[in-house]
């Protein structure tokens, strides 16, 4: 093997050796600048984003979405969403366990948007020790029917709903929101 074969090879196995460290420094990098990230997250907004997995997983395949007072018929196994006293539950049971509610209230509104049957926007506020913090969320689902009280012809076809059972302004007949996979 020739000198400058040798050379050619030895420069090249090195350019591949520095571009392998300049990548491993580029991703811990990366990975430091995320933990830091995540380390100065407000603790409320995890759990908004705690939240809404929940509702995601829960809905987002689910066949029919409606609001009503009762469930709505009895040929599918049917759950419901709603909030009591700041507690978020799901068929009668706390989302979280008790403790997770006990200085926390919550409380959120949804838009369904009733001319496309298929996305409805949640806005959850969460308060803590007298510090609020919202968030909204759009979830595309396969199908939502929610009673309204304006005209389906309207153009944007769109109502607030407030998932709360409590007596509220937006919910005067105690809707929850049901939902089946």
């Amino acid at each position: 093997m020739s000198q400058k074969r040798r050379e050619k090879i030895i420069t090249i196995g090195a350019l591949v050796l520095l571009l392998i460290i300049i990548f491993f420094a580029g991703y811990k990098l990366h990975q430091n600048a995320l933990e830091v990230m995540h380390e100065n997250q407000d603790p409320l907004e995890k759990d908004c984003r705690k939240i809404f997995a929940f509702m995601r997983g829960e809905m987002v395949y689910a066949h029919d979405v409606t609001n009503n007072r009762h469930r709505p018929n009895k040929k599918h196994d049917w759950h419901c969403l709603y909030i009591q006293n700041g507690i978020l539950y799901k068929d009668k049971h706390p989302i979280f366990k008790a403790e997770w509610f006990e200085d926390r209230q919550v409380a959120m509104t949804y838009v369904g948007y009733i001319r496309s049957k298929s996305r409805i926007d949640f806005t959850l506020t969460i308060t803590k020790k007298g510090r609020s913090y919202s968030m909204r969320q759009s979830l595309k689902l396969l199908s939502i029917d929610l009673k309204n009280s304006i005209d389906k012809r309207l153009p944007t076809g769109e109502e607030t709903y407030d998932l709360s059972i409590d007596h509220t302004k937006l919910n005067k007949k105690k809707y929850k929101l049901y939902y089946y996979n």
